[in-house]
C-alpha cells in the first residue's frame, strides 16, 4: 500500500486540538507554523539532538544556525533573511538562559542513567498504517527502551499536555512493534524550560490512540468533522476557510 495511505503521528495533536483543522490539512491547506514559530521549533529540536556533543555553548549555537539551512533547505530557505537574522540575534542574546535549561535536561538524563541510542528514528506500522519520526530513542537505567518527544513549547505545571501524551503513546506502539517489545515508558522533553517528564503509558492511552486513528482515517477519507470552536480559532491559519465552509453548509442543512 502506498505511503499516502499512512497516517502521521504528528497529526494526532492536530486532531485533538481541532478535527476540522486536520480536515483542511488533508485537503492541502497549510497549517504548519511559519516565521519565528517555525524557527523556534526547529532550533530547539536540533539543539536537543546535540546536547551531549556541546563543548562551547555559544559557539556551538552559532554553528547550529549555520547548519539549519543545510538540514532544512525546504523550510528555512523560504524564510526572509531578516526573520532568520532577528531570531538568531534573539537566541544568541538568550544563550545564558538556554544553556541553563539545556544543563537541566542533561542533568536529568545523567541522574536517571538515561543513554541516548538514536535521534530522529523513522518508524512505521504496516498493520496500523501509521508512521512518524521519534525524536530520540533512549535506554533507561533498568535497560528499558523508551521514546522521547522533544517539545519547544511551555510545560504544564504537572505531567504533560494531552497531545504530548498521545504522541508519546503512539510512538511507543510503533517503536515497540519494531523492537518486538511492549514499551510502557516514554519521556517528553520540554527543552526550552529544562524540564523532562516521564510518562507511564497505560492500556487506556493505547486504546485512545487507536480510537483517534479511526477518526483521523474517516476525515482523510472525506468525512467533514465539527470544529473545536475555541478561543484559538482567531489565530488559526485556516480560519477563513472554516468560516466559508460553515456558511456554505448552513445553506444545505
Amino acid at each position: 500500500m502506498g505511503y499516502e495511505a499512512y497516517l502521521r503521528v504528528s497529526d494526532i495533536p492536530v486532531y485533538l486540538s481541532c478535527p476540522k483543522k486536520l480536515y483542511f490539512s488533508y485537503r492541502g491547506e497549510k497549517i504548519e507554523p511559519e516565521g519565528e514559530a517555525l524557527l523556534e521549533s526547529i532550533f530547539y529540536k536540533e539543539l536537543s539532538f546535540r546536547l551531549h556533543e556541546i563543548e562551547d555553548f555559544e559557539e556551538d549555537v552559532r554553528s547550529l544556525f549555520d547548519e539549519l539551512p543545510v538540514i532544512y533547505p525546504e523550510k528555512i530557505g523560504k524564510l526572509d533573511p531578516p526573520v532568520l537574522e532577528a531570531f538568531r540575534d534573539r537566541i544568541i542574546s538568550s544563550c545564558g538562559r538556554i544553556k541553563e535549561a539545556a544543563g537541566e535536561v542533561m542533568a536529568f538524563y545523567e541522574k536517571k542513567g538515561v543513554c541516548i541510542l538514536e535521534t530522529g528514528r523513522y518508524v512505521l506500522s504496516r498493520r496500523l498504517l501509521l508512521s512518524g519520526s521519534v525524536d530520540k530513542v533512549v535506554r533507561m537505567k533498568d535497560g528499558t527502551v523508551a521514546p522521547v518527544s522533544v517539545r519547544s513549547g511551555r510545560a504544564p505545571s504537572d505531567g504533560v499536555w494531552k497531545g504530548d501524551r498521545m504522541r508519546i503513546a503512539a510512538y511507543s506502539i510503533l517503536l515497540g512493534e519494531e523492537l518486538g517489545d511492549n514499551l510502557s515508558i516514554g519521556l517528553v522533553e520540554y527543552i526550552r524550560e529544562g524540564i523532562v517528564r516521564e510518562v507511564k503509558i497505560r492500556d487506556y492511552d493505547r486504546r485512545r490512540v487507536l480510537r483517534v486513528l479511526r477518526m483521523m482515517r474517516r476525515i482523510k477519507q472525506g468525512t467533514i468533522p465539527d470544529g473545536a470552536h475555541t478561543v484559538e480559532c482567531k489565530n488559526c491559519p485556516v480560519r477563513d476557510e472554516c468560516v466559508v465552509e460553515r456558511s456554505l453548509l448552513s445553506r444545505f442543512f
